[in-house]
């Protein structure tokens, strides 16, 4: 074993300097192979012999002359030190107390006789031999791990690193080991960490970022670029990369939401907006970051990550429409309508012919109780008989009660309801439906029936235009060409031609023109003979319930994307009408008003009384029509100047005209170019 008669106090500080200084392995290389001759220490393992002396024992008589001194230093170092024989079998002729601990071997004195080949495991056996042989032929060996197995057949992780000295004239090998198990472990655990959020990473789909505030330089993870459908290498490591996938109408916002974070952080950065996706499509992304700040307390940092939120936004979309439907079928209904929380029986909800019904002014009952307050029902126990059947079988239909409205009216009413989940509120949708009225209700459902499928008619009518104008455009294209090509032949050549050869080229555009004029009569025939040859033949009509069917049939046929709004001043349900001329009239004002308006704008279908007229009006925000134009708007095949544009026949207007006059009624039109049109009906009120 090593003796240390040295001063405590010099030792203490050895132990202190080497701890501070942190010495790596080829610092304590360097300084023990930089000592002065004569200055090397040993502890030698196994008695002394008296036989002729082997080359170990060669090796061990030349470190017993190292001083004290040095000994002491090998006592203080806290690293494994050993003395290996170069021969195959790599007996160590040295180990120092630190190496002895580390191993699980007692500082006694006791002769400790192995090879390193002992205490290595076999796996790296021959990585030790390639080690040997490189210290043989005097070259150092860089630090490598290896692992050792300890007296207690535990095994550690050590780095080494190993130098060819020479002692007594014998090459020997310099091991200088430390125990990185420690490390090994917290490298594995943080490898398994790794492992695990990139897992989490993967199935989550996160799109990771870091960007540097200092070099201005992004990383995007493989995952934030897969998610827009590209490669590794097909977007650049900068914030411009970003800026340019970002969607046009949403970058100004995003990069103002960056600027503001970085100016006035709050606790978290959070932001939504689209980006370009490599198939040309849009994705929406949320993204979430935080900041890094350096010891000054300046933001140096942000990492975030993107979610792609594109199916939720799809889903959130859905449901917007979703309650929109069905607000509008809750408002618009005919029958009286109210929700109300099954629980507390607080009322929602109710349209207006709720208030309407039970004689309330509007918004009066909105958040009572059903069952407290302006309780409607007439007998109590009827109310919580239905509430039962209603929590029981999640619908009832047609339960009849009476009801007392807020005049004092009994009136007997069918009581329809269903349970519906809502957000905060599991509900109560509740219809309620006087007898005569249900009546009344389906005969308006019978008449709207009708009146669509008479619109459909109507609407192949109007196909039939479309596609008469179209053939008779073919048609005419080879008489009219025949026409140009023979006078162009005539302006050319006419001093050249007898009388024969002109009066031959006349005939020909004679006759070009006569095939003409047989062709637009045969379409005057077919588009317009239905309307001229119809008498006017009035009949009672609900009118309100046409134009609404007319608005709904437009919407979903032309699948337009702007508003349209129904005003009826209420005078006006059933009138003597000619359905027909009224439906082509409807029809080709509304899908003008489409055609000629700019998505989300609106259209407004208003139907009033004014004495003895019915009016009709049709109101665009669309392009508008030039006040040259305006005189000539109702002729036939006249197209705007403003409409050039837009695909059409210049029919449409024309036969609306003929339809107006059929009915005996007049037709005006007010407009200005770029702030929309006006088309006013008035119709004379018939009395049955």
């Amino acid at each position: 074993m090593f003796h240390t008669p040295v001063n405590p106090h010099i030792l203490e500080r050895l132990r202190e300097r080497t701890e501070r200084e942190a010495c790596t392995l080829d610092d304590l290389l360097e300084r023990f192979l930089n000592e002065p001759a004569g200055r090397q220490t040993t502890a030698v393992f196994g008695p002394p012999s008296f036989h002729e002396p082997t080359d170990q024992q060669i090796v061990e008589s030349a470190l017993l002359g190292s001083t004290e001194v040095y000994r002491s230093i090998l006592d203080a170092v806290p690293y494994s030190i050993m003395i290996i024989d170069l021969t195959p079998g790599l007996p160590i002729v040295l180990m120092n107390p630190a190496g002895l601990e580390m191993l699980g071997y007692p500082n006694d004195g006791a002769p400790v006789r192995m090879s390193i080949l002992d205490i290595v495991v076999k796996q790296q056996h021959a990585k030790l031999e390639e080690r040997r042989l490189n210290l043989l032929a005097g070259e150092s060996n860089p630090p490598a791990e290896f692992q050792l197995q300890r007296t207690d057949g535990s095994i550690i992780w050590v780095e080494s690193k190993s130098v060819p000295v020479t002692l007594g004239g014998k090459t020997v090998g310099l091991l200088i080991s430390k125990d990185v198990t420690s490390r090994r472990q917290a490298e594995q655990e943080l490898r398994a960490v790794r492992e695990q959020i990139q897992i989490a990473v993967r199935a989550a789909n996160l799109g990771l970022w870091d960007w540097d505030l200092q070099t201005d330089r992004v990383f995007y993870s493989p995952e934030w670029k897969s998610q827009l459908g590209y490669d590794g290498d097909e977007v650049q490591d900068d914030l411009l990369a970003w800026e340019g996938l970002v969607h046009p109408d949403d970058r100004a916002t995003a990069i103002e939401r960056v600027r503001s974070y970085l100016a006035a952080p709050w606790l978290d950065y959070k932001s939504e907006f689209r980006m370009l996706h490599k198939d040309g499509s849009y994705r929406w992304i949320l993204t979430q970051a935080s900041l890094i700040y350096d010891d000054s307390g300046k933001p140096i940092r942000m990492l975030g990550a993107h979610i792609d939120i594109t199916e939720r936004k799809a889903a959130e979309q859905a449901l917007k429409e979703s309650e929109e439907r069905f607000s509008k079928s809750f408002y618009n209904n005919p029958a009286a309508m109210q929700l109300a929380d099954i629980t507390t029986g607080e009322r929602l909800a109710m349209n207006d012919r709720f208030y309407e019904l039970f004689d309330y002014p509007t918004g009066d009952l909105l958040g009572t109780s059903v069952y407290t307050f302006n309780n409607m029902w007439l007998n109590p126990e009827e109310q919580k008989h239905m509430v039962e059947l209603l929590v029981r079988d999640g619908v009832v239909r047609d339960f009849p009660a009476d009801f007392r409205t807020a005049s004092g009216q009994i009136k007997h009413l069918l009581v329809s309801s269903s349970l519906l989940k809502l957000r905060t509120h599991t509900a109560a949708l509740i219809s309620l439906v006087d007898l005569t009225e249900r009546q009344r209700l389906e005969e308006l459902r019978i008449e709207q029936g009708r009146l669509q499928a008479n619109l459909k008619k109507e609407q192949e009518f109007n196909a039939l235009i479309q596609k008469a104008v179209s053939e008779l455009s073919h048609d005419l294209r080879i008489p009219l060409t025949v026409i140009g090509t023979t006078k162009d032949l005539l302006d050319r050549y006419f001093d050249r031609l007898d009388e024969e050869e002109r009066r031959e080229k006349l005939n020909t555009i004679e006759k070009q023109l006569h095939y003409v004029t047989q062709i637009l009569n045969d379409m005057s025939l077919t588009v317009k003979g239905r309307l001229d040859q119809r008498t006017f033949q009035p009949t009672p009509v609900n009118l309100n319930v046409l134009c609404q069917v007319t608005l709904a049939e437009i919407q979903q046929t032309m699948k337009a994307k702007q508003t349209f709004r129904f005003v009826c001043d209420g005078q006006i349900e059933k009138a003597l009408i000619d359905e027909t001329l009224i439906s082509r009239i409807l029809l080709n004002l509304l899908s003008n008003a489409v055609k000629f308006s700019l998505a989300d704008s609106e259209i407004r279908l208003e139907l009033s009384q004014q004495v003895e007229w019915l009016v009709l009006r049709v109101v665009d925000q669309g392009i508008g029509i030039a006040e040259p134009d305006l005189s000539r708007i109702f002729e036939p095949f006249f197209r705007a100047e403003t409409a050039e544009t837009v695909v059409g026949t210049g029919l449409g207007l024309s036969i609306v005209k003929e339809c107006v006059e059929l009915h005996k009624g007049r037709i005006s039109v007010e407009s200005r170019v770029g702030q929309g049109t006006t088309f006013t009906v008035h119709l004379p009120l018939i009395r049955h």
